[in-house]
């Protein structure tokens, strides 16, 4: 995932004919887990008609630090780390990709208690990794062709140490790491773009 395919999700996201609140629920994962470099799994229930409080993020765990920034409180990280991870989102101007926005936008239009599951449709129903993986398919297939089935929910994660990874320059290893919540070189697996890739 690159900042311009971001955009381009998002402009296929905003003229689906789907209902206004699924649009901002599928747009506002899709930011939060490119710029915070987050696994979909940190962030979604595994089922689509139940959830687990200690594993799901839940509106109880977006705290609001300022204006433009929230502090994201990941309770199962792939770490295993006792008290979670945190994660810090803070507003991208210009491009129509800020997940700070979109987070506020979410809030407005799903918040009605702090237990709930953040990514819960107005059915009743939570979208889960395997429909994101789905609808991103969908949603890029009628540009991208086959292509399309190669973009899926672990490429957000890389979305950001690659874009660090092409201009050296921007941020060190010890940077790219702690972007990404990496305690060991496997960042290097996420910061490396194959030819056709970057191309």
């Amino acid at each position: 995932m690159t900042l311009p395919l971001l955009i381009i999700l998002g402009n296929q996201i905003a003229t689906s004919n789907w209902s206004d609140t699924s649009k901002q629920l599928v747009w506002t994962a899709a930011t939060l887990a490119f710029f915070g470099s987050m696994r979909f799994g940190e962030l979604l229930p595994a089922c689509k008609n139940s959830f687990c409080p200690e594993d799901t993020f839940l509106w109880s765990d977006v705290k609001s630090l300022s204006e433009d920034s929230f502090l994201l409180h990941i309770k199962t990280p792939k770490s295993k780390a006792k008290e979670g991870e945190f994660v810090d989102i803070f507003t991208f101007e210009n491009y129509g990709v800020c997940p700070v926005v979109a987070l506020k936008e979410l809030k407005s239009l799903c918040f009605s208690n702090p237990n709930s599951p953040v990514f819960m449709f107005p059915e009743g129903h939570y979208l889960t990794q395997s429909c994101m993986n789905d609808l991103i398919n969908q949603l890029f297939t009628p540009l991208l062709g086959p292509v399309a089935s190669h973009l899926k929910c672990h490429s957000f994660r890389s979305a950001i140490p690659s874009a660090i990874g092409k201009c050296p320059a921007l941020a060190g290893e010890k940077e790219t790491k702690g972007w990404g919540r990496w305690s060991s070189s496997a960042y290097l697996l996420y910061s490396r773009l194959k030819l056709d890739q970057k191309r």
